[in-house]
Order: structure tokens, then sequence, then C-alpha cells
């Protein structure tokens, strides 16, 4: 039986996210969400797996990896023949960093800026995560696509804070 998989990550990531929206500003939260990722780089690159080197991010190296097999044990992915898991602890961290960017965007999208600016500072900090090397992550493409949408609605004569979409 596995212990760790997408939905208990959601879970797990939703009900932190959720805790941390509830007690903190933004700005606290962005500051939070820097902090998750810093501590996920620089766990990953300076604290080696026994018997690995130090910045390892292979599957069998990784800390993240090792933590994995010693927490987990036999209820680690299967897929990855035990070597890994992709929804593991450590990489929690990335996810709700993610899932708070969520949050964060929805901060900005009930600002009482015009939709042109909403929809161009979204578009921008999805890029902005691509180039700073965050391109697989579901935050930086859905900031990307979210980016574009308010656009294409708007053009249908939805208004572009409404759901389901109100004309008008």
């Amino acid at each position: 039986m596995r212990l760790t998989g997408v939905l208990d990550r959601i879970a797990v990531c939703y009900l932190f996210a959720a805790l941390i929206f509830l007690k903190t500003d933004w700005r606290r939260q962005a500051a939070i969400v820097a902090a998750l990722l810093l501590a996920y780089w620089a766990i990953l690159l300076f604290v080696p797996a026994p018997g690995f080197a130090a910045g390892d991010l292979s599957k069998e190296g990784s800390i993240a990896s090792y933590l994995d097999r010693v927490v987990l044990g036999n209820h680690i992915w299967k897929g990855g023949d035990k070597i890994y898991d992709p929804e593991g602890i450590l990489s929690t961290l990335g996810a709700l960093a993610t899932t708070l960017c969520g949050v964060l965007t929805g901060h900005y999208l009930r600002s009482r800026r015009e939709a042109v600016e909403k929809v161009a500072a979204m578009f921008v900090a999805g890029a902005g995560c691509v180039i700073a090397g965050w391109p697989g992550t579901t935050g930086s493409r859905s900031t990307r696509l979210c980016g574009l949408a308010p656009t294409s609605s708007s053009r249908r004569g939805w208004r572009c804070n409404s759901w389901p979409p109100a004309t008008g």
C-alpha cells in the first residue's frame, strides 16, 4: 500500500495553504513561497544522501529519494523500482510553494487593477518563472495561460471576474 499519492499531496498542500492564507497577509505568503523554494533548493543542493555527493539529483542519489526510501520504506511508489516517490516527502515543499502561488494569484485577481494590467502581470509572472527555471510547474504554465484567458473572454463580452462567465 502506497502512503503518498497525488490526491494525498493535493490535500496536504491545500491544508497548509489554507492555514497560511487564514493566518497571514499576502506579503508574508510571498515570503513563505520564497523561503520554501530556497529551503528546497538548498537541501537538494547541499545535503548529501549517504553514499552520494551533495547536489546529486539522480533518482538513486538525491536526498529527496533517500528520505522517501528511509521514511516510506515498502510504501514507496512501485513504478520507480522503489527508488523514489514522485509525490515524496521533501518534494512537497515545492508543491506547497506552487499552491501558495495560486493563492497569491487569487489575491492579485481580486485587486482593483484594470483587467489588462492583470493579464499583463500574470503573463510576465509566468514567463519569469520559465526564465528562472521553474517551467515544469503547473504554476508557471497556468499563470501564463490564465494571463491569456481574460483577454479571450473579454472579446466574447464576458466579464473577467465572474464565474460562470456573465455577459455585459
